[in-house]
């Protein structure tokens, strides 16, 4: 088995969990902190700016946008709309965990909207990948004059990433929606997860390493221009693996990518 340059499959599985490199808690620990921080800040959000909640964009009970304001503003009009897509391996968490930064987002004066999707795995990876493109779709036909930043954490980021591989115009509109996106922490090679444990639902396929991997698709594939700004965060303690592709992607990006 290639095993990509790891040494064995439970190296692999540990560059591929980054609540494994955790320093102030366990990664058991670090899980439940998560989710309880995602909590309080949707309360507050919610209690705290006008927002409009479980609007759909799709069929089925998870394609649902939670949109936040500004308090002098229940519409984004021409400013900047923040478009958040959660992270949990394309098989946890939901839009809830995606509000996270909505507080700070809001206070500053701009609109913010919290995307949910379907998981694996009770869909394909190809399917959430649809999915976002059309809650993108939707967002922007929405409020047509908003200028969309869209941006995720972990997975998040890889599913940010994949939509600026898009035909637009299959869908409607006649430009990218999309003025600038803020990729936290991103997946942007798809083999090695393919080979570690969490790929037990999601079950990528060889197609989908070689079509939904940012780092292997054709720069003949992006809808975005040239200087289109792409903000690329590392996170603190962060795993080497994901270090390792943020790097790469910065390397090999046909787009204005800005590391930090």
């Amino acid at each position: 088995m290639n095993l990509l340059g790891f040494k064995s499959l439970q190296e692999l599985n540990h560059h591929m969990m980054p609540s494994q490199w955790v320093k102030r808690m366990s990664a058991e620990q670090a899980l439940v902190h998560h989710m309880e921080v995602c909590q309080q800040a949707v309360q507050e959000a919610r209690r705290s700016f006008p927002c409009e909640l479980d609007v759909s964009f799709g069929e089925s009970e998870k394609q649902k946008v939670d949109f936040y304001f500004s308090p002098d503003h229940k519409d984004p009009g021409d400013g900047i709309l923040f478009i958040y897509i959660h992270g949990g391996y394309w098989q946890a968490l939901g839009k809830d965990c995606g509000a996270t930064a909505a507080h700070l987002i809001c206070q500053s004066g701009y609109s913010y909207a919290a995307v949910g999707y379907d998981l694996a795995p009770s869909v394909s990876l190809t399917v959430i990948v649809e999915e976002i493109r059309r809650a993108i779709v939707f967002i922007a036909k929405r409020y047509p004059n908003a200028k969309c930043v869209v941006s995720g954490h972990s997975t998040g980021a890889h599913l940010s990433a994949c939509v600026m591989n898009t035909a637009w115009e299959q869908y409607g509109l006649d430009t990218c929606p999309i003025k600038a996106t803020v990729l936290f922490d991103g997946i942007y090679d798809l083999r090695p997860f393919q080979l570690c444990e969490d790929n037990e639902a999601v079950q990528v396929t060889q197609n989908e390493i070689t079509k939904l991997s940012p780092l292997l698709m054709s720069k003949k594939e992006l809808s975005v221009p040239k200087d289109f700004p792409c903000l690329l965060v590392t996170c603190e303690n962060t795993t080497p693996e994901f270090i390792k592709q943020q790097v790469l992607y910065h390397q090999v990006s046909d787009i204005d990518t800005f590391p930090c």
